[in-house]
């Protein structure tokens, strides 16, 4: 059962090496500036409506009621249409 355990841990670990390696880290940092040149800077443009979304506009912490608009029953037509 320990020689099972210890080629199981193996396995695992060559994965892991295979899965972490430097060159995987290289290719995330590239696509992740790559991505963000081609979106033109979109982490820094819209952090400030990001910002206001998360937290304002019907995030944690909700505008009070009076600045919302006023909500409106449906109207169903008088007549229905020929």
């Amino acid at each position: 059962m320990e020689q099972i355990m210890d080629q199981m841990a193996a396995v695992v670990k060559t994965a892991s090496d295979f899965v972490w390696n430097s060159v995987l880290l290289y290719v995330l940092v590239f696509t992740g500036i790559l991505f963000t040149i081609r979106l033109g800077f979109i982490q820094v443009r819209k952090f400030g409506a990001g910002w206001r979304q998360m937290f304002w506009n019907g995030g944690w912490m909700r505008s009070p009621r009076r600045h919302r608009r006023p909500e409106r029953p449906c109207r169903l037509p008088s007549k229905p249409p020929n």
